[in-house]
């Protein structure tokens, strides 16, 4: 084991280590980097005067070697990576706040100055609450590693080696010392994890290229007529569709964190949008949507079938489920939006009964609330920590899918309009979600924020229309094109 004076004697010439890993990775650019000399030892008495303790041991010993050090790389995988802004390397810090640099970065450490330092609030300076806990008034951001993410290092405690806290949520979690790590631990997880921003509180893999986005590059010349997949369905959903043509942005906007190309897509909802070219995918075969989209028959067949197929076939479309509401109108899953484009061939009255037929396959199979594996390969758009579903998340989404056609269709007469047999079965599914309620005196069916409600209504004669149109800020004529929307994933 290291002792953290050894560590900390060897951390600047670690440090650059480091960097020549990085530098040498051909998936890796460093967009900033700065050392600073070493530090005085009055600058190093001032700081001991402005905190009122003396300077922790360990925290000398690293100012004595470099009075502030910065680094911040990127992942040339990730969606954001732009060549032009991203490839040149930058020398002339310190930069005041170097996680506001545009773009993402995946990697990034950010030692302050002394002087730098000296000027910051406590935390419990910068506490709303006048009655915060005393070791806040005793606690400093050493290292602003993301907009809203810090490592806190605790003074005044008698400490050679101070502690570390880890704090994710712009520094309302700053949990008491003593914690799970000093400062020369805290160093150390930094340097074995590539000062990956994804890792600070987790270990990383054992290698660089498992912190790293794998992708299928596509061609720009010979993208205008493919499909491809991305992130822009309604609040992220995934979505399949066909680029038309590629475009420029002659001067992005500063709040433009993505490269200036980009392309007009149509997707399978019919909406012609603008998507950032490094946020388009080629389509694989985790999944049958390609296949099935382009064989009505066979989806047809496949969601009025047993549930093992369609959980096989759909259950890796989308993995998230959680749900958000439509304009004046009931909460949605996400994982209904890529349901609703791959199904967008059959006539809104055909999909409606296919997708309820799916939904109650899925409901039915053994041990529906259990999660079971999906594929999500490294090469499609980034979904952190999520290797599961549950089929009744798939039936939800798959209902939920019918409901949105139903909007999207408005009926005036909903008995009327489905076949027989499919008000039969959505009749048996609300029934179903009526049983599922654990909540005393609660009625899912009661509830219009929820489909459930919508559609016991409409079963009743009750409205069926949906506003179902994307909400997007963006708009291609505030940033020079045509007034489409802009996906911004």
């Amino acid at each position: 084991m290291v002792e953290p004076s050894e560590m900390l004697d060897d951390f600047v010439q670690r440090f650059k280590t480091l960097v020549d890993t990085l530098m040498a990775h051909p998936r890796v650019r460093i967009t900033h980097l700065w050392i600073g000399p070493p530090a005085t030892d009055d600058a190093l008495t001032e700081l001991a005067q402005d905190w009122g303790h003396p300077v922790p041991a360990a925290l000398r010993t690293l100012y004595r070697r470099a009075d502030g050090l910065q680094l911040r790389w990127v992942d040339i995988g990730n969606e954001y990576y732009d060549p032009a802004r991203d490839d040149p390397m930058r020398f002339d810090g310190p930069w005041r706040y170097l996680p506001g640099e545009r773009g993402v970065a995946a990697g990034l450490l950010d030692v302050p100055t002394i002087d730098q330092l000296r000027s910051r609030d406590t935390v419990g300076a910068a506490c709303a609450d006048d009655e915060h806990p005393e070791y806040l008034d005793r606690a400093v951001s050493i290292d602003h590693f993301g907009d809203q993410q810090d490592a806190v290092l605790f003074f005044g405690d008698g400490e050679d080696d101070p502690w570390i806290c880890v704090a994710m949520d712009a520094l309302a979690d700053v949990d008491p010392p003593p914690g799970d790590q000093t400062l020369s631990q805290y160093l150390d997880r930094v340097l074995a994890t590539w000062a990956s921003i994804e890792h600070r509180t987790r270990d990383a893999p054992r290698c660089l290229d498992g912190i790293l986005r794998e992708r299928v590059e596509l061609d720009p010349t010979r993208l205008v007529g493919q499909r491809v997949v991305y992130d822009g369905g309604q609040d992220g959903s995934r979505m399949h569709g066909l680029v038309l043509s590629l475009v420029n942005l002659e001067n992005p906007p500063r709040h433009w964190w993505f490269g200036p190309t980009l392309a007009e897509v149509i997707d399978d909802l019919g909406e012609t949008v603008y998507v950032p070219l490094r946020a388009l995918f080629p389509p694989d075969g985790a999944d049958d949507y390609e296949a099935l989209y382009a064989d009505p028959s066979a989806l047809r067949a496949l969601l009025r079938g047993p549930g093992e197929p369609i959980f096989a076939s759909l259950a890796s479309l989308e993995t998230t489920s959680y749900r958000v509401g439509l304009v004046d109108g009931p909460m949605i899953s996400t994982h209904a939006w890529p349901h609703v484009a791959l199904t967008t061939k059959l006539s809104p009255r055909e999909a409606v009964g296919a997708l309820l037929a799916g939904s109650e396959s899925s409901f039915q199979l053994r041990d529906a609330h259990t999660p079971r594996p999906i594929a999500w390969p490294r090469t499609r758009p980034l979904r952190l920590g999520r290797t599961t579903m549950a089929p009744d998340s798939l039936a939800v989404g798959l209902f939920d899918a019918a409901v949105l056609h139903i909007g999207r269709a408005a009926p005036r007469d909903l008995v009327g309009w489905l076949d027989p047999a499919d008000t039969k079965r959505l009749r048996r599914l609300l029934q179903r979600f009526q049983a599922r309620s654990r909540l005393r005196g609660y009625d899912p069916l009661d509830d219009l924020s929820t489909t459930p409600g919508f559609t016991s209504r409409a079963l009743r004669g009750g409205p069926t229309a949906l506003n179902t149109e994307h909400r997007s800020p963006q708009r291609g004529g505030k940033i020079g094109l045509a007034d489409l929307r802009v996906v911004e994933v």
